[in-house]
């Protein structure tokens, strides 16, 4: 068994290189040489200052904050991760056979023109009020039952696995995840008023396509259609509802190590054997840069592609890209999570 406390993350760099591009590169990298020589230069002043008055100066003696495209800072993305994959239930869900690929709270209503899919307009009357769902604002003005009990997952093939029921109160507490700030003004203080609830089922994403879920129906004050809540539970006693792990991390960083990778394959192998993995995600032709990086942990193993694309306008946009990192170990049993710790197929 591999030593996991000893294990860090391999984070490794791929220059993605184009004829157009060389001559921009080079111009970089020539820019980038003045630029640090020009640091050297200020630092050794610097020095040669702190020498005269005895202090070494604040930006030389505390070291900046590493950015969220630092390898450190993957390592600290995965394990949140991990950690609200691990609260979140959702290990006791695929033990079920059930694996949801899409938020946990969601609309009822139908569009007439797109049958399957589910127009904004069709529920929310106002702007604020897709606000607070959004945010996850919600209060009780109704009596919501305790009791639990079982129910079933349909799949797209008919077949079914049989899972544990929260009770509509443990699915209201967790979709309400927020309330409206004490200084909060207009639509800011908004929140969406639960009037009722009655067991029903949803469509849902799942590892294997589509599948008919139980969940919990909310009649909400105002809206034009109920908002729905899945209401498996994390445990046989049915106490607490599932959530995502999403739902239980802060408001995710913008831009680095969120390029969404797609697909994980392993080379050379299958999951129990291979060594090395290929990330499948949607890159450019105008790519300065991708990184490529896994975490992996004794119970799941996390990957993330950061991208650096070039300054300015490119029409490249949405090529299939893929990028391939070693592992410690195979795969295995260990679930495949992205750093907003949703779960891979």
């Amino acid at each position: 068994m591999p030593d996991w406390s000893a294990y860090r993350p391999q984070v490794i760099s791929e220059s993605v290189r184009q004829p157009a591009l060389n001559e921009l590169v080079k111009r970089a990298r020539r820019r980038r040489r003045r630029r640090q020589g020009a640091i050297v230069s200020a630092v050794v002043a610097a020095l040669a200052i702190s020498l005269l008055i005895g202090r070494v100066p604040s930006f030389l003696a505390s070291p900046r904050p590493a950015g969220p495209s630092d390898p450190s800072a993957f390592e600290t993305s995965a394990e949140a991760a991990i950690d609200a994959y691990q609260r979140s239930g959702m290990a006791f869900a695929a033990s079920r056979g059930f694996v949801p690929l899409q938020e946990l709270t969601v609309l009822t209503a139908q569009s007439a023109e797109k049958p399957g899919t589910f127009a904004l307009e069709d529920t929310f009357p106002r702007e604020a009020d897709y606000q607070a769902f959004l945010h996850g604002r919600f209060s009780l003005a109704a009596s919501l039952i305790d009791s639990t009990g079982t129910g079933d997952v349909v799949f797209a093939d008919d077949s079914t696995t049989s899972v544990p029921l929260a009770s509509a109160r443990a699915a209201y507490a967790a979709m309400d995840r927020s309330d409206p700030a004490p200084n909060c003004t207009g639509d800011e203080c908004v929140d969406l008023v639960v009037t009722a609830a009655s067991l029903g089922t949803v469509p849902l994403t799942v590892d294997r396509g589509q599948a008919t879920v139980p969940a919990w129906i909310f009649t909400i004050e105002g809206l034009r259609a109920p908002i729905a809540r899945v209401a498996v539970a994390t445990s046989p006693a049915g106490t607490e509802a599932l959530r995502t792990a999403a739902e239980l991390l802060p408001d995710p960083l913008l831009g680095d190590w969120t390029t969404r990778v797609e697909r994980v394959t392993p080379l050379g192998g299958t999951r129990a054997t291979a060594l090395r993995l290929r990330l499948e995600f949607t890159g450019g032709n105008c790519d300065l840069s991708r990184t490529g990086a896994v975490y992996e942990h004794l119970t799941a193993v996390v990957v993330g592609v950061n991208i650096v694309p070039r300054q300015g306008g490119c029409a490249g946009f949405g090529v299939p890209s893929s990028y391939d990192v070693d592992l410690n170990a195979p795969i295995g049993d260990r679930v495949v999570l992205l750093v907003s710790g949703q779960p891979l197929p």
